[in-house]
């Protein structure tokens, strides 16, 4: 049999047949697609998420400085964990990043965000690849931010938090987005994964995952409960933490607002992913009132897409600033 192929001569229209699968394993999201560089910036890595996490996972301490971790009285009722600091002058903490370290190229600016208080009052320097700012801490939680702006290029630097004397701060919240990423959403997103990926010109995106969404016990409010879309918008803060069906930890900072976002910016049609009210790898089912509630949130869900400003879920679409 010969077979003779005619590369020149187009086909029928695939339409919407091609497309992408976005899921949330191998770090794809925290650690890949989603820019945030720091590890674990509220301190709720848990056991819950892999049997080696702790609170403190990817921190050092900086000198001999005393770091403990209180399970609550966060300013944010979602992440209630905050990390308090003490030590002497020039001693604090640092975020090891992902991977290697936290990656910088020289003369690109990171945007630095941070929630801190002293009840001392102490300076808190933060530093990064070369640069460095410093901050006067109240008494109460306040928001602080900057740009730090590397002097170097480099793919395993740290970021490093230390007193200006000798005293104490607590740390509820701390975030480096680089100000190089995905334009339109204030950077969340990395430059380089987005563009390749936008550059497929898929006439799809699904998320944010398949399994991802039916693992879990079958309690949307439970830290190992099956995915719930409605946790992962609004502040980034405040986003509850969630242990990942493949044994890390998702801050769900990149969640189903951005997705939708992101199939705006390249032209996909948005495919998402809701929970069916069942975890087939556990055999759990839910039933009755249960499993209504799971109905509902996949209305809502439409709703939250394409509803009128006017209805609840649309008006909080439209409080995130797209109307």
């Amino acid at each position: 049999m010969k077979i003779t192929i005619d590369p020149t001569q187009k086909g029928h229209d695939l339409g919407n047949l091609f497309g992408l699968f976005f899921e949330d394993l191998n770090h794809a999201a925290d650690g890949g697609l989603y820019a945030e560089l720091v590890q674990n910036r509220d301190f709720e890595f848990d056991p819950v998420d892999h049997a080696d996490y702790t609170p403190l996972t990817a921190w050092n301490p900086v000198g001999n400085a005393s770091i403990k971790v209180f399970d609550s009285g966060s300013p944010f009722p979602n992440t209630p964990r905050y990390g308090a600091v003490s030590g002497l002058a020039g001693e604090g903490m640092e975020n090891l990043g992902y991977g290697d370290g936290i990656p910088v190229k020289e003369g690109i600016p990171i945007r630095l965000t941070l929630w801190a208080k002293s009840d001392s009052c102490c300076s808190l320097s933060v530093s990064l690849a070369g640069d460095s700012v410093r901050f006067k801490l109240s008494a109460s939680w306040d928001k602080y931010e900057a740009l730090l702006t590397p002097t170097r290029t480099g793919h395993t630097e740290r970021v490093t938090l230390t007193l200006g004397e000798d005293g104490a701060f607590d740390l509820a919240f701390l975030s480096l987005m680089p100000t190089d990423g995905w334009p339109g959403q204030a950077n969340m997103l990395r430059r380089d994964i987005a563009q390749a990926l936008a550059d497929m010109k898929p006439h799809f995106l699904r998320f944010p995952g398949g399994c991802l969404t039916h693992d879990g016990v079958l309690d949307p409010d439970a830290r190992d409960g099956i995915y719930n879309w409605k946790k992962t918008i609004g502040p980034v803060e405040n986003r509850p933490p969630r242990r990942n069906n493949w044994k890390y930890h998702q801050t769900l900072g990149l969640g189903f607002y951005e997705y939708f976002l992101f199939c705006e910016d390249i032209g996909a049609e948005p495919l998402p992913v809701v929970c069916g009210g069942l975890d087939p790898h556990h055999l759990r089912f839910a039933e009755g009132e249960v499993l209504e509630r799971y109905i509902q949130d996949a209305a809502d869900l439409v709703e939250f897409a394409n509803g009128s400003a006017d209805t609840h879920w649309g008006s909080v679409r439209a409080s995130l600033g797209h109307p």
